[in-house]
């Protein structure tokens, strides 16, 4: 608590890391003090902290830190949609528009599973910055394999082998594995089926949300999805300590495998993850 209080920013970080972990009803209220504070400066652990605590502070101040700072704000649209909240589908929105939270955004859109932003997501479709984000989304919300169904492009022709690659074609894809939504056919198919989806429960897969694709993730997915599946179980099912998703490889598959053990003993008390904060187990 002390090194919360001071003014130097590594022992707070420290302290903030241990605030994370502990998740104690003494650092909630020095956690809220800092994110109220406009000259301190932000950052992943602060925000995870105030996420983790349960402090009603912590989104707004993601709120304006995505927009003061968005290139150094990604991981608090994925902080957010691991919390959820009532706010959160709507910040997720505006920030999907600003191009350095555009790709971010989208797929958070996806884990958030909000039934209201389907439409935004067809749209998004026809945005090259975030197409192949979207249809990732709205496969993982409907349960749609959008290149079975017709709805993607088909893949460009590789060059041949001794022709230059276009300097564009050099730059890091991070979505690439992922198919190319074509925008007016997808358009065309959602008009027919836009009904089939109501407004309230939370999607996923192309039903009611359930843990136990998350605890799949949790397990076998890519690490940005790995890291994101272990704080949605941290933030939303009580009682649980915090997954350390990096790490010696031995030692991050044991502790996983004992917080994953956990979560699927406390999973079915937290399907209150459609909506609204998770349950905070302070001590």
């Amino acid at each position: 608590l002390e090194w919360l209080r001071g003014d130097h920013p590594l022992p707070r970080k420290i302290a903030l890391a241990a605030a994370l972990r502990r998740r104690s009803k003494a650092l909630q209220a020095r956690v809220a003090e800092l994110l109220s504070d406009t000259s301190v400066e932000l950052d992943t652990d602060l925000v995870a902290a105030g996420f983790a605590l349960g402090v009603p502070q912590v989104v707004p101040a993601a709120r304006a830190w995505m927009t003061r700072a968005p290139e150094a704000a990604r991981d608090a649209v994925s902080l957010l949609a691991a919390a959820g909240g009532e706010e959160t589908a709507s910040i997720l929105v505006e920030a999907a528009r600003v191009p350095a939270l555009a790709r971010s955004a989208t797929l958070a859109l996806g884990r958030l599973g909000d039934p209201r932003t389907l439409p935004v997501l067809v749209e998004a479709a026809s945005d090259p910055l975030k197409a192949r984000a979207a249809g990732q989304s709205l496969e993982r919300m409907l349960g749609v394999n959008l290149t079975e169904a017709g709805l993607t492009q088909p893949e460009a022709a590789p060059l041949p082998p001794d022709q230059d690659f276009p300097e564009e074609d050099l730059a890091l894809d991070l979505d690439e594995d992922f198919p190319v939504p074509d925008a007016a056919k997808l358009r065309d198919w959602w008009q027919n089926r836009s009904t089939s989806w109501g407004t309230g429960a939370r999607l996923l897969r192309g039903g009611n949300f359930t843990f136990q694709p998350v605890l799949h993730d949790a397990r076998h997915a890519a690490l940005p999805d790995r890291e994101a599946a272990l704080h949605e179980c941290f933030f939303r099912i009580p009682g649980l300590p915090y997954p350390e998703p990096r790490g010696w490889a031995h030692v991050q598959a044991r502790t996983v495998t004992q917080f994953l053990q956990q979560a699927e003993a406390g999973a079915a008390l937290a399907l209150r993850a459609t909506k609204g904060w998770p349950t905070v187990a302070a001590s």
